[in-house]
């Protein structure tokens, strides 16, 4: 079945159409995406018959946005709108059974119109501005929701700013999460929930003259049923893995982030996070009783710590245009859970990590009047990562090694 996998191929269409018309006042936004995916797959399954599948994917989504903003005082900014949007998932799919002579033909469609109005006011008056707003959205599929959020900003002097914020957010499960047809990798699951969270947010910033900037921000982010792809049952090729809500999932964390400018055109900058999550979850332990306990357990694929180092040199060497751009990530190690079913009909949860790793990426530009070049190197010490589980096997999705890109834009 692995030499199998060298029949494998998939065609691959995108095509994608925006249109924007801008006034003072009105702002009227419209789009089209059209994705079109041929699949074909020749396996074997666990009793040795050879199937071939052949699968078409498409996704349209297309709608349009009207903004409309005004000024009612000299320190108050009032925007209002409203947009409308329509999603269209089909599936056409055969598989033929070797064996049997025998195909078994799946077609079907969803689709999905969304109509949302939002409001937005900013008061600005002296050293406070204060921005309150609110979204109402309305799937037709499922309940409508309304979402609020408020930001302050205090202006302490020249050098000094403090933030707070709190927002809510409403996500609907997309039509593949619902409905993607059940293969030996995975399947969709039409009893999802959308997802809802609120968030809170506290920070400072600090200049120190034009050279030296640090920001520092506290937040939590609580978000009810979280929709995450988990693995499932065991089957003939791996873990069947299907959305999921997860019951809760709370991650908090400290954001500090420097920039400092050595010299007119060389700036360094400095962002480190601390993030602490977890997951509440009804597991289940019996497959026989179907009982189910609820499990705390860290947040799947959150990882603890994440540094960024980067490195930007304008003019470099003197000569206009030529600009260098260096940067380091360190991501520290992420965990995902599989349910074991080796112990039939009690069913256990193993914990699976993906170890923490370094990039360095690496860009050259040169911008000219009509043409802009680039030169790019990523991965540049070719490191070898993951950090997403496969399904096969389980083994992790290996990340592209050290690419190099290079290419050149016209402008007129």
């Amino acid at each position: 079945d692995e030499v199998s996998s060298l029949f494998d191929h998939n065609k691959n269409k995108r095509a994608y159409l925006n249109a924007t018309f801008d006034t003072e006042h009105f702002k009227i936004r419209s789009y089209l995406n059209y994705w079109d995916d041929n699949i074909h797959i020749e396996s074997m399954d666990y009793f040795g018959a050879r199937h071939i599948q052949d699968d078409e994917h498409r996704t349209r989504a297309y709608g349009g946005e009207l903004q409309y903003s005004i000024e009612l005082f000299d320190w108050n900014l009032l925007t209002a709108g409203g947009s409308i949007s329509e999603e269209d998932f089909r599936v056409k799919g055969k598989d033929y059974d070797a064996s049997t002579v025998l195909s078994a033909v799946t077609e079907w469609d969803a689709d999905r119109r969304t109509v949302a109005a939002f409001i937005e006011d900013e008061t600005d008056v002296g050293p406070l501005t204060l921005i309150l707003g609110g979204r109402w959205d309305d799937p037709d599929d499922f309940d409508a929701q309304t979402s609020f959020k408020a930001s302050l900003l205090w202006a302490l002097g020249d050098s000094t700013n403090i933030r707070a914020s709190y927002g809510e957010s409403f996500s609907a499960p997309s039509l593949n999460d619902l409905y993607w047809p059940s293969d030996p990798m995975g399947k969709g699951n039409p009893d999802l929930q959308p997802e809802t969270g609120k968030t809170y947010e506290v920070g400072i910033e600090q200049s120190f003259g034009e050279e030296v900037l640090v920001r520092a921000t506290v937040f939590e982010q609580v978000v009810e049923d979280m929709i995450v792809w988990v693995p499932g049952a065991m089957g003939a090729s791996g873990n069947q893995w299907q959305p999921s809500n997860l019951n809760t999932a709370e991650i908090r964390g400290v954001e500090i982030e420097g920039r400092v400018e050595f010299a007119r055109d060389l700036n360094f900058i400095l962002a480190y996070t601390y993030l602490d999550g977890e997951q509440k979850n009804m597991e289940l332990v019996n497959a026989t009783t179907n009982e189910l306990i609820e499990r705390t357990r860290t947040l799947a694929y959150l990882p603890e710590h994440k540094l960024d180092l980067g490195l930007q040199y304008r003019n470099m060497f003197r000569i206009k245009g030529l600009g260098l751009n260096i940067d380091v990530q360190y991501v520290s190690e992420t965990f995902q859970y599989y349910q074991n079913w080796g112990a039939y009909p009690v069913v256990t949860m193993d914990t699976k990590e993906l170890a923490d790793y370094w990039t360095a990426d690496l860009k050259l530009t040169k911008e000219c009047e009509y043409v802009d070049i680039f030169f790019a190197v990523d991965n540049v010490f070719d490191e070898e990562y993951e950090i997403q589980f496969g399904s096969y096997d389980d083994v992790g999705y290996p990340m592209p090694g050290r690419s190099i890109t290079g290419g050149a834009s016209i402008k007129f």
